[in-house]
């Protein structure tokens, strides 16, 4: 079996780790939302329970009054809301811990995926384009494929680093040459089998190489691709593989980001992203 296969027979490990948030999510997906099947979906686990209520009382979502209950959440909040919450809920909870093999400390890799994520807002906001709850989501999976391979397949990217100096290569193609496979396609593939929306899997397979993505409408890959961009250059995420990524000039072209734009995302970004990540501490 060559290495490409073992990684991916290995995402079963971590399929687990998502399933409370998921369970209430496909309750979500559905035309008609049954409210009391959804309650008591998101009662069942005590844990996902705190979570949501915790969310649901931080900063980020500024909700005037306190709210005590998962009932009153969703009736004060509205079902938008509780989808990100879960969705917050699936990224804090997989990327908390220590990625070993790309050398990224505790909170690390979620520091990184909040300011990702609040920042495909943001831009959006700066360059006048949509910001659709697809970026926002995929910008918080992002990178769950380090994770992966990271903590869960102990994975020593210094080879795949050597790799990408020498041959004056990105560092997703080093992990494809070396691995047969880069952390971005793990992530998609991991969220495949998490049952996540297409165009979410989508964004996440793609947001280091935008032009590939498969639809025209490419609007959200690249928020997403700069947004991830700006937030290494905010200093977040610099693990082993630092900067050695390809800012995609066409997404830039799109997007109408100029440096101009990134400077004044960058002003903005800070104290939006410091909201969003005490939620889930």
């Amino acid at each position: 079996m060559n290495k490409r296969d073992k990684i991916l027979n290995a995402l079963g490990n971590v399929e687990y780790l998502a399933s409370p948030s998921m369970a209430a999510l496909g309750v979500m997906n559905d035309t008609n939302v049954d409210r009391d099947k959804l309650l008591r979906t998101l009662e069942l686990d005590p844990a996902l329970t705190s979570n949501l209520l915790r969310f649901a009382n931080s900063a980020y979502f500024g909700f005037a009054r306190s709210i005590h209950s998962v009932n009153e959440a969703v009736v004060r909040l509205g079902l938008k809301s509780i989808r990100r919450m879960l969705y917050l809920s699936i990224s804090s909870g997989v990327s908390h811990k220590a990625v070993q093999g790309y050398d990224l400390p505790p909170k690390e890799l979620w520091h990184h995926l909040a300011t990702s994520a609040v920042c495909t807002e943001i831009l959006a906001k700066k360059t006048g384009t949509e910001a659709s709850e697809v970026a926002f989501t995929a910008a918080l999976l992002h990178d769950v494929g380090k994770m992966v391979l990271g903590s869960y397949l102990a994975v020593d990217a210094a080879p795949i680093l050597k790799l990408a100096q020498e041959q004056n290569m990105s560092f997703d193609e080093a992990e494809t040459e070396v691995l047969g496979i880069n952390h971005a396609e793990i992530g998609a593939e991991l969220l495949t089998r998490w049952n996540l929306p297409d165009a979410i899997i989508e964004t996440v397979r793609w947001h280091h190489d935008p032009d590939s993505y498969p639809d025209e409408d490419k609007n959200n890959v690249d928020l997403v691709h700069l947004s991830d961009a700006i937030s290494i250059m905010a200093g977040t995420g610099l693990g082993i593989d630092g900067l050695r990524y390809n800012i995609c000039k066409s997404s830039e072209r799109r997007m109408g980001c100029s440096l101009l734009v990134v400077e004044q995302v960058l002003c903005d970004l800070r104290d939006e992203a410091e909201k969003l990540e005490s939620a889930a501490d």
